[in-house]
């Protein structure tokens, strides 16, 4: 809403969580209400405004009515990872507008010292030169390898002064190029027509709208048709071949992906990796006897100050959108350096006594099976809070399945956080611990008591869930 009130709309709202909803709220000057798809039909400010013969559109909708108003769209789609690669490439494409469900922090090079490096004058901050984002044409891999530049080392010591923190909460107002991350919740992206396209993967969620995974997938297939070009996560080849009528530019870690990260390296919290380009008439010309990449593939390495293999995928689809969209590699290298992850993504909060922990936004087993691959080989004992009932009785034994991971020292399960659900009887949080032998806690304070009293201090307390499980460590 902040897009449309900058570009002069008046902009008021409510939330149940800020006040609650009136039909007061519904002022007399309100020309169009904008709702969220957890809105029921019968809200009351809902009610009022239909009463009144106001028009009304759901929060898609209006995402969809804002894209047509810029000359470029970013869509970045997918059950996992759309807010942290919406993120990362808002950290790299810093003209861009930026729309996310989230909030981000940077460290990046003082506008003063952009100043110097853009004048020619001496800077003190080691890096590429900054060119920003020019909008361009998807193209292949060979074409973009061609004309990528890598980081430069000055050979300078002393950044600290010239360096500052940047802290993006949901929207940053930019240029006519949007990026937004495109929900497949209600078909909510459908709305979203002629954007490049990113889909980070597919796999079966949101059992309150779709029936079955074949229409949970044909709802990105439709996606995929309606725009202009896709970038997609090829490592699933379902979604490699989503649109073969349309540009599609594949990444990830198998071969036959158009880039890969190879030589992934996890390190005390930190990612790398080097990132190469599958052209086959480049690598035709450069064969090497192990039948690697030859080092005339590789475009440079990536180096992230978060964890997670998964958030190694993320940053490669960044790097490869920015890239087709005239960003350079060094460039792209150096602001992703200074990324410091999303709010609620393998987040550090802090400590219970000697105890570190962990909050993660994890509410989809395969999601917590990333979570818990970046905490391999330590102790973690998990916090588990479902989110809505019928995410877990679609999704029951694979749940269970994924917190049956021998490494963790215990599960504690608290009640399911209904969002916009009724209670479903039998699937509850009490039924989900006792079916696979885990631990029950009625409430954020018996949770918080349990792990005080019987986690060892050298145990790692991980908190998964997208409702309010925070509040075990917040209190």
């Amino acid at each position: 809403m902040r897009i449309a009130e900058v570009r002069g709309a008046k902009v008021s709202g409510s939330d149940l969580a800020l006040g609650g909803h009136s039909s007061e709220n519904v002022g007399e000057d309100v020309e169009l209400v904008v709702f969220s798809g957890a809105i029921v039909e019968d809200n009351v400010e809902l009610a009022e405004a239909k009463r009144r013969g106001i028009e009304c559109i759901e929060r898609g909708g209006f995402l969809g009515q804002l894209c047509q108003g810029f000359e470029r769209v970013i869509a970045v789609a997918g059950t996992h990872g759309k807010t942290t690669t919406a993120a990362m490439l808002g950290c790299v494409m810093r003209e861009a507008t930026l729309h996310f469900g989230g909030q981000y922090k940077e460290i990046r090079e003082k506008k003063e010292e952009r100043r110097k490096r853009a004048h020619g004058e001496s800077s003190s901050l080691r890096g590429g030169e900054a060119d920003e984002a020019i909008p361009c044409e998807v193209r292949s891999a060979h074409e973009i390898a061609s004309s990528a530049s890598p980081p430069r080392n000055d050979g300078n010591e002393d950044e600290s002064s010239c360096i500052e923190d940047i802290k993006i909460d949901g929207v940053r107002l930019g240029d006519d190029t949007l990026i937004t991350e495109a929900c497949e919740f209600r078909r909510s992206m459908l709305h979203i027509k002629e954007a490049v396209t990113v889909i980070t993967n597919v796999d079966f969620d949101h059992p309150d709208c779709y029936k079955d995974d074949a229409e949970y997938f044909g709802a990105f297939e439709e996606l995929a048709t309606q725009s202009k070009a896709v970038i997609v996560c090829g490592d699933d080849v379902r979604i490699r071949n989503i649109a073969k009528d349309k540009v599609v530019v594949s990444f990830g870690f198998d071969e036959g992906n158009d880039y890969r990260a190879v030589n992934l390296s996890e390190n005390e919290g930190e990612v790398s990796f080097d990132v190469v380009f599958n052209d086959h008439s480049a690598a035709m010309r450069h064969p090497s006897k192990d039948g690697n990449f030859s080092k005339d593939n590789i475009l440079g390495t990536i180096k992230l100050n978060i964890m997670g293999r998964h958030n190694a995928l993320n940053a490669l689809c960044a790097v490869v959108t920015a890239l087709n969209f005239g960003v350079k590699f060094g460039d792209i290298a150096k602001r992703l350096e200074g990324f410091l992850g999303v709010g609620r993504r393998m987040e550090r909060l802090g400590k219970l006594g000697e105890r570190d922990v962990w909050l993660d936004y994890a509410h989809h087993p395969k999601e917590i099976a990333c979570a818990l691959e970046a905490f391999k080989g330590q102790k973690v004992a998990v916090v588990f809070q479902p989110h809505t009932y019928s995410r877990l009785r679609s999704l029951w034994d694979e749940f269970g399945s994924a917190l049956s991971n021998k490494s963790l020292t215990r599960v504690v399960v608290l009640p399911v956080y209904a969002a916009r659900e009724k209670a479903v009887e039998g699937v509850g949080g009490q039924e989900f611990a006792e079916k696979f032998g885990f631990c029950y806690a009625e409430s954020f304070g018996v949770a918080r008591e349990y792990l005080d009293k019987e986690c060892g201090g050298d145990e790692v307390i991980l908190l998964l869930g997208a409702g309010d499980v925070d509040k075990v460590y917040l209190g």
